[in-house]
């Protein structure tokens, strides 16, 4: 069992060359004050778009496609592009969490607890749960037949001082790594940083054979077309791939994409510039 204190690091070992670094601190947390960033840049490097959900509108075009916003419940799919964004992160701002909260996801049909109906070999995927809970899920390793690495943190998001809280999840993937991270933080709870050449990535040929050595890491024989490769997806109030397991609690969100995986986007959350 993880045990966090106010300054923790663990490594946990789940599976034949993959490995999960775990971080965590309590105090630090993203601010409430929203902060102005602007959209696409001159150069490209980075895009940045609103939703609103309490008021049903946001400003998201191109990169980022609202693709269903039924009763609060939105899910997005966003594309990174073969050369432009290594880096995406999603600020929420959460009241009175309720079931199925936020979701990020490597395959449009992911639907927490691992797996996603065999779409896309590379399937890793992270959310919030139970309204407090944490979970992550890599991919499989099938060349070795073994299962996901898996990790549970119940209340994880205690109750809040604020009332409401900012929650900050990203997923980046640097060009020519094989390694991926996962990052999550919250007002008032601990942080995590997740590595793993299973976790969430970005590009991938389509493997030769269903035993390929590579496939989830290098190649995907579920999606040898190779259609959601440089894709992303985020589920407010639901998971990605199912409306069935949903929730409340997201009232607003941005979502920023960086070239530099390495470059952490502020607090994006705006109530303005909304259509």
């Amino acid at each position: 069992m993880l045990r966090f204190r106010r300054t923790l690091f663990a490594v946990c070992v789940g599976m034949t060359g993959a490995t999960l670094l775990i971080s965590g601190a309590v105090g630090s947390a993203p601010s409430m004050e929203p902060r102005t960033i602007p959209g696409e840049l001159s150069d490209s490097s980075r895009y940045t778009c609103n939703i609103d959900i309490k008021g049903d509108r946001h400003n998201c075009v191109g990169r980022v496609e609202a693709t269903s916003t039924v009763r609060g419940e939105w899910v997005l799919a966003v594309d990174m592009g073969e050369d432009r964004f290594r880096r995406l992160d999603i600020y929420a701002e959460v009241c009175m969490a309720r079931d199925w909260v936020l979701h990020l996801a490597d395959s449009p049909t992911a639907n927490g607890f691992g797996g996603d109906s065999q779409t896309s070999d590379h399937d890793a995927e992270a959310y919030v749960y139970n309204g407090s809970d944490f979970g992550f899920d890599s991919t499989g390793d099938y060349t070795r037949h073994e299962h996901q690495s898996r990790m549970r943190l119940p209340r994880l998001l205690g109750p809040s001082r604020h009332g409401c809280r900012v929650v900050h999840m990203a997923a980046l993937h640097p060009r020519e790594h094989k390694t991926s991270r996962l990052e999550f933080d919250a007002t008032d709870a601990s942080s995590l940083i997740i590595g793993s050449i299973h976790g969430l990535k970005l590009g991938y040929e389509a493997c030769a054979s269903p035993t390929d050595p590579g496939r989830s890491v290098d190649c995907d024989w579920a999606d040898r077309e190779q259609r959601d490769q440089y894709q992303w997806h985020v589920g407010l109030n639901r998971t990605v791939g199912s409306s069935a397991r949903n929730g409340s609690g997201v009232v607003r969100a941005c979502v920023s994409l960086s070239r530099d995986a390495d470059s952490e986007s502020a607090n994006c959350l705006q109530s303005l510039a909304l259509r």
